[in-house]
């Protein structure tokens, strides 16, 4: 049998050790999930968004990155995210891409890189947000 001693529960530096990796993970997750809301919630929106305007493939290169980017200044998006924005034209669809990095600060020296690869084709705009390598 054994003794009620032996069944005590976590000791002290149990618990430390416990309370440790839970604020370990809730930091990540906390320096983490802007960059990841922005990307779902901001930046795929207006994609979308920009996709299903009637006069889009009217719009040269040049207005396509000054609509988004006046959109995303208002959305307060990083001007290094606004400045990703790529505009390609082929015989028979436009394509806008971001493709971009997010540099979070996490623990003193240690910061924590998020890459995201945005690609709207104009001619399937319900395809958002996914680069072409990917929708094969």
């Amino acid at each position: 049998m054994n003794s009620l001693r032996n069944q005590a529960g976590f000791s002290p530096l149990g618990w430390l050790l416990f309370a440790i990796v839970i604020g370990f993970i809730a930091l990540f997750a906390f320096r983490v999930s802007g960059a990841y809301i922005d990307d779902i919630l901001v930046i795929q929106k207006k994609l979308k968004q920009l996709g299903k305007q009637e006069d889009v493939m009217k719009m040269s290169a040049r207005q396509i990155k000054s609509d988004l980017g006046k959109q995303f200044t208002i959305d307060r998006v990083p001007n290094e995210v606004v400045e990703s924005i790529e505009v390609e034209k082929t015989a028979k669809t436009k394509f806008v891409r971001m493709n971009y990095e997010v540099r979070v600060p996490f623990i003193y020296n240690i910061d924590l890189i998020m890459s995201f690869e945005n690609e709207l084709d104009l001619s399937a705009p319900e395809l958002c947000c996914t680069p072409r390598e990917s929708k094969k």
